[in-house]
């Protein structure tokens, strides 16, 4: 059992390992096209959104993809912006303290203290036809893994780390 521990700890690492070879990749694309790995994903999420609250409302939303530099939406919002998407716990904390929360013990009210119980989400090809399902599926033979780079990306840090994450929880059962 320790020998299949020892295995996928040292998958994960390759993995880890090999995203350096990912953001290569990224940066040989064409300037045109976004290097943010989930950038398509959100495209057709927001569209299929659009067309969603069209639908169940009958108003028309337009929604605007900006990337920007830790804190930046987070000031904008305290500013005025109606809605952003906050990575960092401390962000809705910050929100709260320029009283631009309504719910003062928001946390309380849901499980885990957090609107999720994931950082990380597996984005995977129409059907799903290598079936990753979890982080043991990354080791799998003919998976490849594309996201940004550790060294300069926030949410590449979030990845690393989960991923390191788990395989710590795998070793210790």
């Amino acid at each position: 059992m320790r020998s299949y521990r020892f295995r996928l700890v040292f998958a994960v690492l390759a993995i880890l390992l090999s995203f350096s070879a990912a953001v290569a990749a990224l940066h040989s694309m064409s300037a045109s096209y976004s290097s943010n790995a989930s950038h398509k994903m959100f495209d057709d999420f927001n569209k299929a959104f659009i067309k969603h609250w069209k639908t169940r409302t009958g108003v028309e939303v337009t929604i605007r993809h900006a990337e920007s530099k830790p804190g930046i939406a987070l000031r904008a919002n305290v500013d005025g912006l109606d809605v952003t998407s906050l990575a960092l716990s401390y962000d809705p904390e910050t929100l709260q303290k320029a009283s631009k929360f309504s719910l003062p013990d928001w946390q309380k009210s849901l499980p885990q203290k957090s609107p999720y119980t994931s950082t990380i989400v597996f984005l995977v090809r129409n059907g799903n036809p290598k079936k990753v399902r979890d982080w043991n599926d990354l080791a799998n033979p003919g998976i490849e893994i594309v996201t940004s780079n550790p060294k300069t990306s926030g949410d590449a840090r979030w990845s690393y780390l989960a991923a390191w994450g788990y395989a710590l929880k795998q070793w210790r059962k």
